[in-house]
């Protein structure tokens, strides 16, 4: 008898060519379920440093800055001199400018 000769792939690559395909599509599927984890994990790190960064500015800046800025503050507005010095100061700007509405304006403050 004569032997067939057989057309088509032989019974081990079929079934390699079953579990290159089976593990493709599962290592695909894990890649996918790794990325989105990893994503959201990323994106809640991220979150939470940028709230504690920002948490420790508003402290940094609640302790440091404004508290010396109002003792500053309630010292300037306390001081005497200061007080004083912006009398005097509204006091000869008052002064200028009706020294100058006399000059431009005569002395009866009529107009020109």
């Amino acid at each position: 008898m004569i032997a067939k000769k057989k057309n088509g792939m032989s019974i081990f690559v079929r079934i390699l060519i079953a579990f290159m395909c089976v593990n493709i599509a599962t290592t695909g599927i894990l890649m996918v379920i790794a990325f989105a984890f990893h994503r959201q994990s990323i994106e809640k790190r991220t979150k939470e440093t940028v709230t504690q960064q920002l948490e420790t500015l508003r402290d940094n800046f609640e302790n440091d800055y404004r508290l010396n800025l109002k003792k500053s503050l309630d010292t300037l507005v306390s001081s005497s001199i200061l007080d004083d010095y912006l009398t005097t100061l509204f006091l000869n700007l008052y002064s200028f400018s009706w020294l100058r509405w006399k000059q431009v304006f005569g002395a009866n403050g009529g107009s020109p």
